[in-house]
């Protein structure tokens, strides 16, 4: 590919969604959010078919997906979650896979792809570079409850639902993110040295 693909995954709550726009408004990037786009795919017919057969019609309001209910029932086990995943994932990889194919048809310089389950959805593959911020478990679920308004006991469901930190993969810098300063972010993306 001749676009350049940064991929930014990290732990729930360590502020990966504000590093991705960080980086995006700093070099100039097109930004892909992968979470935003799930939430499209939770509206197609066939998603809301798939998603009853797998989890009941209780899942839906109006005829739609209840993200909240939704999300009880998929994040109760393991396996649960990895049914949601089969029937999420491959529709919005698809889309990614677009996106970033009609930037580079555009001529577009670069891209930053914002995404939680970067290595599960295999798409550290199209990524040049990988980004993987971290934080202290506490800071992380401080901000899960007051940022998202969720009860302490969601939070702590959710902390560790995400992939495991990558091992031994040259292309990852780990930025470590405790606090809440936008300069310090900004120049922590200023440090790893990529201008698109």
């Amino acid at each position: 590919m001749s676009i350049k693909v940064i991929g930014v995954s990290g732990q729930t709550g360590a502020g990966k969604t504000t590093i991705a726009k960080t980086l995006s408004r700093l070099i100039n990037a097109e930004y892909i959010d992968v979470d935003s786009l799930g939430h499209k795919v939770l509206k197609l017919s066939d998603t809301i078919e798939k998603l009853v057969e797998a989890f009941g019609a209780d899942i839906l309001t109006d005829s739609q997906i209840d993200r909240i209910k939704l999300g009880a029932k998929a994040f109760e086990s393991p396996e649960a979650t990895e049914k949601l995943n089969s029937i999420m994932h491959p529709q919005m990889v698809k889309i990614v896979h677009s996106l970033i194919k009609d930037y580079e048809n555009n001529n577009k310089k670069s891209v930053v792809v914002d995404c939680a389950l970067l290595y599960k959805m295999k798409l550290d593959s199209l990524c040049d570079i990988i980004l993987y911020v971290r934080a202290n478990p506490e800071v992380r679920l401080k901000r899960l409850v007051s940022s998202r308004g969720w009860t302490e006991q969601r939070a702590r469901d959710r902390l560790f639902s995400q992939d495991a930190e990558p091992a031994n993969d040259p292309k990852v810098t780990f930025i470590e993110n405790n606090g809440n300063d936008i300069s310090e972010i900004e120049n922590k993306v200023k440090a790893i040295g990529y201008r698109g």
